[in-house]
């Protein structure tokens, strides 16, 4: 049982951490770009070599983008989820939210630098034992793009904080100049208190540009 809480309690705190959703996509200086994503996750863990397999979690995700000179964006997302699960005997239930406030830059026409702020809110319950955070973290990382049609573009994103690993690839549609679809796949490895938790699945949203 003792092992079962510790992987339940500390994919709480990984799920939080699937925020960083938003499409790697162009944004002209004073241009605004906008969208929601939702991703239906499966999260397995480790512990003391013993694997858990924790269940599955969607995840909504809303973003905003906006360019501040030549190269330059601002972002910022804010994404929530409180999933609930029980076997009959057992019971989880989480509640949390996350923020990212991210400076990013377009070192080249195709490669982009990310850094900046996550704030992590999270409470969850496993039966009587619970976990609470509130915490910032930093992040940084690199993401790429390139042209795979005349209305598409494919991506690939890596995400480095203290907490996590996120490794995310996706493709763009544009169906026109001013909205577009983003379907996306992620991968994300935590390491928290001895245990190794992993989160993957496939994400889809819309964006707009205004």
């Amino acid at each position: 049982m003792k092992n079962k809480i510790m992987i339940t309690l500390v994919a709480a705190v990984l799920w939080t951490s699937v925020s960083f959703a938003s499409p790697v996509v162009d944004v002209q200086q004073g241009e605004v770009v906008a969208g929601y994503n939702y991703s239906r996750l499966s999260v397995d863990g480790t512990y003391e070599g013993t694997t858990y397999d924790v269940g599955r979690a969607g995840m909504s995700n809303f973003y905003a983008q906006t360019g501040i000179r030549k190269n330059w964006m601002l972002a910022v997302e804010h994404s929530s989820a409180s999933p609930h699960w029980t076997d009959g005997i057992d019971t989880f239930s989480l509640r949390y939210k996350s923020l990212d406030v991210t400076l990013q830059y377009d070192v080249a026409k195709n490669i982009r630098f990310i850094v900046g702020n996550r704030y992590y809110d999270i409470s969850g319950t496993f039966n009587d034992e619970s976990v609470s955070e509130k915490v910032n973290k930093f992040i940084y990382g690199i993401a790429a793009k390139t042209k795979l049609g005349q209305d598409m573009e494919g991506y690939a994103k890596f995400i480095k904080t203290s907490y996590e690993t996120e490794y995310k690839a996706g493709v763009v549609y544009n169906f026109s100049k001013q909205s577009f679809l983003d379907v996306n796949y992620s991968h994300h490895k935590y390491d928290y208190l001895d245990a190794t938790v992993n989160t993957k699945g496939f994400g889809a949203g819309l964006g707009f540009r205004f």
